[in-house]
């Protein structure tokens, strides 16, 4: 599985999912977020990592951001690009 950590937020009810990796190691993240201000369409905002990140490091993020746009936060999911990448060559 490609995703790491997936957050939803509809109709009130909040459920977060995660699958940690079976090793610590780094890889390269990809943090999608569906946020939805009253009144506007959903928007995507894109964070990709800057460099590689921990497990641990994803969830401290995920966090953050679940603090930072509150009930406007409909949807996150945490991508590990290197798993994606060596899936689609």
């Amino acid at each position: 599985m490609a995703a790491v950590l997936e957050y939803i937020n509809t109709d009130g009810y909040r459920n977060q999912r995660a699958w940690k990796p079976n090793d610590d190691r780094r890889f390269t993240a990809l943090v999608k977020c569906y946020v939805q201000l009253p009144g506007e369409k959903k928007k995507v905002i894109e964070k990709p990592s800057t460099r590689p990140a921990t497990f641990h490091e994803c969830c401290l993020l995920a966090k953050k951001l679940k603090n930072e746009y509150g009930n406007n936060l409909k949807q996150m999911v945490i991508w590990d690009m290197d798993e994606i990448n060596a899936i689609s060559y």
